[in-house]
């Protein structure tokens, strides 16, 4: 992405468009200037923020000017920035004057580590980004040409389970006070670590031998879980259903387990928008993390005073292997720049900078 101005444009082009903590990443700045500037200075900056909003609303008692009591309704705003990092390099000074043309400076950038990951999330008045951007700035004491873009960053995840089980059996009540019994629900996941693209598998199987209650079926459900935090340090949680599925097995009371694991599973494809702008990101105002809640359904109503047969089997959310890399900018007409001396930093460290003649 460039801005222009009567003085010029600047593009940044970026060999891929998203990368990891630490890793290098490989562009060019590339310089359109209409008018001569007098010893400018060049600054490549890389900045990351986490931004958060979102709205509450509330009835407050109030009495008018009879004294009779009233009420109105209150509307609270929420906002949270916090910044990740800000990287400013000064990549060349001129000493002389910068003339009108063309310029392309190469340059490697090795990203901090243990940043979180990119996101993004938007559902009515609430909002929660992590962004990181590129900068590249010429500025003289009164004039100044900039652009920018934009670059995914996908967290590390460093542990991946395998063959998680878990089990839980569940006091069952109906009618709030009628004892149902008890029902085991256990669950055996392969890999807890899956891509928007892949189908997630588990195994499941269920005693009812102490159980009064049929079952009807075994639901399967993806949440999203999503912590944010307002710069007063007020916290939002939200628990977003995404997919759920149910596949019928029928389970008279009383009965023992099941002879062989019933195998289940949710294709996660069917938010594939949705999953690739929210991995699961650990930042310090916006934290995302998976759930898949298996269920025990069963024949029975009003079993809210009382616990279900379920398992909440925790789930990790990552970037496809292969990211969709960033078209080449269209060449303006007669564009044949002049190649400046690659630069080259690292996040963290002084950078020296480098004076031209021109």
């Amino acid at each position: 992405m460039g801005s222009k101005n009567s003085h010029g444009t600047i593009y940044i082009q970026l060999e891929q468009s998203s990368s990891s903590g630490g890793e290098e990443v490989i562009g060019i700045i590339h310089i359109s200037l209409k008018t001569l500037l007098s010893s400018p200075t060049l600054i490549l900056s890389f900045k990351g923020k986490e931004t958060t909003h979102w709205e509450e609303t509330r009835t407050v008692s109030t009495k008018n000017s009879d004294g009779e009591s009233d009420s109105e309704t209150v509307t609270d705003y929420y906002d949270g920035k916090y910044l990740i990092c800000d990287h400013r390099h000064s990549v060349f000074k001129w000493n002389n004057e910068l003339t009108p043309g063309d310029y392309s400076i190469p340059f490697t950038f090795i990203l901090p580590e243990n940043i979180p990951g990119s996101f993004s999330y938007t559902s009515s008045s609430t909002l929660a980004k992590i962004q990181y951007k590129f900068y590249a700035q010429i500025t003289t004491s009164s004039h100044k040409v900039s652009g920018k873009v934009l670059i995914h960053i996908h967290q590390d995840i460093t542990i991946f389970n395998t063959n998680i089980i878990l089990d839980r059996s569940a006091k069952m009540r109906s009618w709030c006070f009628y004892n149902k019994g008890t029902c085991t629900i256990s669950a055996h996941s392969p890999q807890d670590t899956y891509n928007p693209s892949q189908t997630a598998v588990f195994f499941v199987n269920v005693n009812n031998s102490r159980s009064q209650l049929a079952i009807q079926s075994i639901s399967c459900e993806l949440f999203c879980n999503l912590r944010l935090q307002s710069s007063s340090k007020t916290n939002k949680f939200i628990k977003e259903s995404l997919i759920k599925k149910n596949f019928p097995m029928k389970i008279n009371p009383f009965d023992e387990e099941l002879h062989e694991p019933m195998e289940i599973y949710i294709e996660l494809g069917q938010k594939l928008n949705s999953l690739q702008s929210m991995y699961s990101t650990k930042g310090i105002i916006i934290n995302c993390s998976y759930t898949c809640r298996i269920e025990a359904v069963m024949e029975a109503r009003l079993m809210c005073c009382g616990e279900y047969p379920r398992i909440e089997m925790p789930m990790i959310i990552i970037p496809n292997v292969i990211q969709p890399q960033p078209s080449a900018p269209i060449d303006p007409q007669d564009w044949r720049p002049e190649i400046l001396p690659q630069v080259n930093f690292k996040s963290g460290q002084e950078s020296e900078i480098r004076y031209l003649d021109n």
